[in-house]
């Protein structure tokens, strides 16, 4: 785990409620009904956004999937040669 290059204090409110800085906010693209995910590590608490996990899922996955074929690239493959079949059939019946 990194060292925070910058530190916040945060109160704890009732119920147990923060509030997030605005500057953080705005660098994180946080907004009013966000789910956020709390990690309890060895180290503390870490706090991470929804983007930033799919961002370190792929990074922790993208070296495996080196060469694989993707399907939703083989589906769009498959509609487009379909389409340029439709295509050269339309020409033909407009001819």
């Amino acid at each position: 785990m990194s060292i925070p290059s910058t530190q916040y204090k945060i109160e704890v409110g009732k119920f147990g409620r923060v509030t997030l800085p605005s500057k953080l906010r705005k660098a994180h693209d946080i907004k009013e009904g966000d789910l956020l995910t709390l990690y309890e590590t060895d180290a503390g608490l870490r706090l991470q956004t929804s983007q930033e996990q799919l961002e370190e899922i792929h990074s922790l996955v993208s070296p495996y999937l080196q060469g694989v074929d993707s399907p939703v690239e083989d589906f769009l493959a498959f509609r487009r040669k379909e389409a340029e079949a439709e295509a050269e059939e339309i020409k033909r019946w407009e001819q």
